[in-house]
């Protein structure tokens, strides 16, 4: 396509094609600035976040040291009534160990099984 501008008339028409072949062609900008623009954008950006440890994700999921601490308090005061006032409570370590040979009592038949009668 031809541009005609009044005021070019005296332009060379086939100076035209070069000038749309330059048209179509963006410039590209130099490299060196290139580098530099790179440069400045890795330098404006943050580093990257370690991701969180194993211990420091159940922390927060317990709700930090305080939700920890309570948990843990908890925990040592059950382990603590169960062991000195588990007689008074008519549970003994026998009973439930009396009470779990009963319950699983059923395996015995199994266990004198081999895998070749299955």
């Amino acid at each position: 396509m031809v541009m005609k501008h009044p005021e070019h008339d005296d332009i060379d028409p086939n100076l035209e094609d070069f000038f749309q072949a330059a048209r179509a062609q963006p410039p590209l900008p130099r490299p060196a600035f290139m580098d530099t623009l790179v440069m400045d954008a890795l330098a404006q950006q943050r580093p990257a976040a370690r991701p969180a440890s194993v211990l420091a994700t159940l922390g927060q999921a317990l709700g930090g040291w305080f939700g920890g601490a309570g948990l843990a308090t908890a925990m040592a005061l059950g382990l603590m009534l169960g062991v000195n006032f588990g007689d008074a409570m008519g549970v003994g370590m026998a009973d439930v160990q009396e009470a779990a040979a009963d319950e699983f009592a059923w395996l015995d038949d199994f266990a004198e099984l081999t895998w070749e009668e299955f």
